[in-house]
């Protein structure tokens, strides 16, 4: 009986949160500075890093044609600098520069992503049909510093492992990103995702004590 509650409660939940993140990016920390390779690049993901001092490089291999998105995007927070730019290159056969997205000469506008509860500015953008090969994305500004988030992708996709690894580096996003209280995550649909998960413990915790206790008493 309590496998079938457990499955019943798991399922319930699944079937409550996935409209609510279906459009949210696969979030990335960016842990390796000067290059970093990007997977599946048609999925929807945000790479968020921070300039210190050099340009930072982000490497697309793919075996087939696919649509190549990317978008610049920095925090809405006081101050901010809005020249954060990208250059897009193709590798091969030869390196040819197929578009600069340049942040200083752009109309930035503000965006809200309610999956997570934060603001943004959003900048430039670039989408093209491209053939199979070696594609590379610069992002860079005017003194080489500054925090930026780069999408890339707009296939949605959120399997569990997403909500698992999102739930890991919100914490850091919220604040080193957006200069944010660790526990302003749960003000927005993730705590909502939170909730339920606890909610769900709370009841498999409570069938389980209940079961134990009928097992004691026969």
């Amino acid at each position: 009986m309590t496998k079938h509650i457990k499955a019943i409660l798991i399922i319930s939940a699944v079937v409550l949160i996935a409209p609510l993140i279906a459009s949210a990016h696969q979030p990335r920390l960016v842990e390796t500075k000067g290059l970093a390779q990007v997977q599946n690049p048609e999925i929807s993901q945000a790479f968020y890093d921070q300039l210190n001092g050099t340009y930072q490089d982000f490497k697309i291999d793919s075996a087939k044609p696919f649509e190549l998105y990317a978008n610049i995007l920095v925090p809405d927070l006081p101050m901010l600098k809005t020249d954060m730019s990208a250059e897009v290159f193709k590798l091969t056969p030869a390196t040819t520069s197929l578009a600069v997205l340049d942040g200083a000469k752009f109309t930035w506008a503000q965006f809200y992503e309610p999956f997570a509860g934060d603001s943004y500015l959003k900048g430039p953008e670039f989408k093209q049909e491209v053939g199979a090969g070696q594609y590379l994305i610069r992002v860079f500004s005017s003194n080489y510093k500054g925090k930026y988030a780069l999408a890339i992708g707009e296939q949605e996709s959120f399997p569990i492992s997403e909500m698992w690894n999102t739930l890991m580096v919100l914490p850091t996003l919220k604040s080193d990103f957006f200069n944010k209280p660790v526990w302003t995550i749960f003000f927005n649909y993730i705590g909502l995702f939170l909730l339920i998960a606890i909610l769900i413990l709370a009841a498999i915790a409570y069938f389980a004590w209940r079961g134990t206790r009928k097992h004691k008493n026969i």
